[in-house]
């Protein structure tokens, strides 16, 4: 990734940041779909500028990717605190962009399954959430792994199939 390129990325992700409605759950804003929707379309005209055919559906994949990356990092780092590890050992993440999505932290499920939106990490409706979130990303792996398997299994019926036509057309 070039500097002009990270520059964009840092500015969008700064932006995304100056709009809690679309990623602080406690917010009062991030249930008012109003709001949300000017400050989506405000991340769309910033994604704009480097893609012309932006729209909403693209800048919620964009932040996706960049939120999972971070959170497989941030699980990554959090695990090997807990693991005893020195401090030289501690791992530290590769994403260029991790620390400008620190304010994302307290957001993300913790390592034990409870919520670290609440400190007791025991409100039930918090914990909700992130079991919602957990089980919607359990759910989009499977279908993904399904429509694969499907796919794969269709090309092996339309190769037997077509073994089975050359075999009649030879009898």
């Amino acid at each position: 990734m070039n500097a002009k390129e990270k520059k964009f990325w840092t500015e969008f992700l700064e932006l995304y940041e100056s709009m809690p409605c679309l990623w602080k759950i406690k917010s009062t804003e991030y249930a008012n779909r109003e709001i949300k929707s000017k400050c989506y379309n405000t991340m769309v005209e910033k994604l704009k500028e480097i893609d012309a055919d932006a729209n909403r559906d693209k800048v919620v994949k964009k932040i996706n990717t960049f939120r999972t990356n971070y959170r497989r990092d941030l699980k990554k780092v959090k695990q090997s605190e807990k693991s005893g590890a020195g401090v030289d050992d501690i791992y530290e993440s590769s994403l260029w962009y991790f620390e400008n999505l620190k304010f994302l932290e307290n957001q993300e499920c913790s390592l034990e399954g409870r919520c670290s939106m609440d400190p007791e990490g025991l409100n039930v409706n918090t914990c909700l959430t992130c079991s919602v979130i957990q089980l919607l990303d359990f759910l989009t792996c499977i279908y993904v792994f399904f429509r694969t398997r499907i796919k794969i299994m269709q090309r092996v019926d339309l190769q037997k199939n077509a073994k089975l036509s050359r075999q009649r057309m030879n009898f």
